[in-house]
């Protein structure tokens, strides 16, 4: 479960540069070695992605923690194709849809002309790896990398999670992948964040986040404040759809340049 004492061993375990790994929710075993993602899988193949008139995002340089983690750029896609697999619920992402995926992301989201977007292979459920795909556009400097995650958005529904920064530890990777984790992740505006948000705030706009997702969820009171500055989720409590759940809230900038909220809920 996602909380202070409730979370669980994974998402205990987290390392430092991924999302969760904050003193204010009492953490254990953080550790502060990233995943490497170049040990994930190595046979790469280039798609022709569609052209854009719409530069990519650059890679985060000035938004770190204190413990100098990127705050990422995030994307979550749902309404994924249906039959990529036996199992509706987890599917097998396949490497040729993680491109499509991404490429019409990219497209209605960057300025200048995206040219490939290159994946290293099926993104399998269960959180076990990660994928990287490489976008490239004809800007200069236009080639970044997505890390792709199976989870689930509101609903239940499979979905990815792209995210341009640090990799996640494999106990996160498992922990968005598990049965009743739901991740969303929307923009709020240029200025958002520009001063940390009090508890309050960050309960009325987490809310807001998860109505637009179209999850009846309450949240009934969140702990702490949440600085852009630094890397560390609030933990809220709330209903939804009548029964306890609870949440963390982390700053994010949502592809398209605009900061918002990144929301992860787990029924209580």
């Amino acid at each position: 479960m996602l909380g202070a004492a409730v979370l669980g061993a994974p998402l205990r375990a987290l390392a430092v540069p991924t999302l969760l790994c904050a003193s204010a929710l009492a953490l254990a075993g953080c550790d502060p070695q990233p995943v490497d993602s170049s040990s994930s899988r190595s046979a790469a193949v280039g798609t022709e992605a569609p052209t854009a008139s719409a530069s990519v995002v650059p890679t985060p340089t000035s938004d770190t923690s204190s413990t100098g983690m990127r705050i990422p750029t995030v994307e979550v896609a749902s309404g994924l194709p249906e039959g990529l697999g036996p199992d509706p619920a987890s599917p097998v992402v396949p490497e040729a849809t993680l491109v499509t995926l991404l490429s019409e992301r990219l497209t209605d989201s960057i300025s200048g002309t995206l040219r490939t977007v290159v994946c290293d292979g099926d993104l399998e459920p269960g959180g076990a790896d990660q994928v990287t795909c490489r976008a490239t556009t004809d800007s200069a400097g236009g080639t970044t990398d997505w890390l792709a995650y199976a989870t689930h958005t509101v609903g239940g529904q499979p979905a990815v999670l792209w995210l341009q920064g640090d990799a996640l530890a494999p106990e996160f990777m498992a922990l968005l992948a598990a049965p009743g984790v739901t991740v969303s992740a929307i923009s709020i505006g240029p200025g958002y964040g520009g001063d940390p948000l009090d508890a309050a705030t960050v309960r009325t706009d987490a809310e807001r986040v998860l109505g637009e997702e179209g999850a009846a969820a309450v949240l009934s009171g969140c702990e702490g404040t949440l600085d852009f500055d630094v890397f560390e989720p609030v933990a809220c409590t709330g209903t939804a759809a009548g029964a306890p759940t609870r949440a963390l809230v982390l700053p994010g900038k949502i592809l398209g340049g605009d900061p918002g909220l990144i929301v992860l809920t787990q029924p209580a």
